[in-house]
């Protein structure tokens, strides 16, 4: 469980760092949340999030803060929203990457950019179902 949360997560601070301005690595703290519901996500966007600075050459702990303030609205409201349905999923990816993206200063395309990453958040949360059952199942 939690090797799948790494490497989810590495893969996105590559890509993202690298690539994109597409808050990939929000995104999958946000389906890891929904699949797991485990505190130890707290420790990796904290993690993630000083890496993802240190890279980006951002303010070292920026994106930590913005990562646990989101994590922690989550789990708040884990128990009037059903947090391990797609629509909560496309719902959060998406205002999610607005507030990111707009915390961030990246005003250019950022509509388009959220329904982007909406549909990526989507497909990692689908995924990372799948193989959290093939897992399970074996």
């Amino acid at each position: 469980m939690k090797t799948i949360s790494v490497i989810l997560l590495t893969l996105a601070l590559i890509i993202e760092s690298t690539i994109t301005t597409i808050p990939l690595i929000l995104l999958c703290l946000l389906t890891l949340t929904a699949v797991f519901r485990e505190k130890f996500i707290f420790v990796l966007a904290f993690i993630f999030g000083l890496l993802l600075d240190l890279a980006m050459l951002k303010p070292v702990g920026f994106s930590s803060i913005i990562f646990e303030i989101y994590i922690f609205l989550i789990f708040m409201y884990q128990s009037k929203l059903e947090i391990t349905t797609s629509n909560f999923i496309i719902v959060a990816s998406f205002l999610g990457s607005v507030a990111f993206l707009l915390l961030n200063g990246l005003f250019r395309n950022i509509i388009l950019e959220s329904i982007v990453s909406t549909l990526v958040g989507i497909m990692i949360f689908i995924i990372t179902r799948r193989l959290v059952k093939v897992k399970t199942n074996d």
